[in-house]
């Protein structure tokens, strides 16, 4: 009697094994796709049309080229280029901070004297420009790197939060 539980045993792991083993390759249409879905055939038989005869002319720049700034002057040896998740475009020159839309078109410009170097945005909609600034300090004139950090630009109300300066007022070694 043991002898029969111990072939059945083998025989229903098999079973099992083949079983899982099917009904994972009959579900893989579902989760990776097919090659007969109708997405598919659209691909194809537009690739088999000529140039020539489609009537649908579509245009995307692929390298927009934005001349004016935030304050609708021309940019001035521009920095960096930062594309927000408010889907604004933030870009740093020798005059200070521009915002675009993705049109191109000016939205916001913020001075900033010496210029800036770098921006960056994170979740909460804070926009983060780095730059140089002069301050005095014990009668001695220090042109330090700064981090300058705003908010409310997308909401057309920037205000400056915070400046830290490096290597003077850095919280973080505190």
């Amino acid at each position: 009697m043991s002898r029969f539980r111990s072939v059945a045993r083998r025989w229903t792991k098999t079973w099992g094994a083949l079983l899982v083993l099917g009904l994972l390759l009959a579900g893989c249409d579902a989760l990776l796709g097919t090659k007969q879905d109708p997405t598919t055939e659209e691909i194809f038989r537009v690739g088999r049309t000529e140039p020539g005869l489609l009537r649908e002319v579509e245009y995307v720049p692929l390298f927009p080229f934005y001349t004016l700034g935030g304050d609708g002057a021309p940019l001035e040896a521009p920095k960096d280029v930062y594309v927000g998740f408010d889907t604004f475009i933030y870009v740093v020159d020798a005059r200070g901070l521009h915002v675009l839309d993705q049109a191109g078109r000016p939205a916001t410009f913020i001075p900033i004297p010496g210029g800036a170097t770098s921006v960056i945005q994170d979740r909460r909609l804070h926009v983060y420009v780095t730059a140089r600034r002069d301050t005095t300090i014990g009668g001695r004139t220090w042109n330090l790197p700064v981090v300058l950090h705003y908010a409310g630009i997308s909401t057309g109300n920037p205000r400056l939060v915070d400046i830290i300066w490096h290597p003077f007022d850095d919280r973080s070694r505190r």
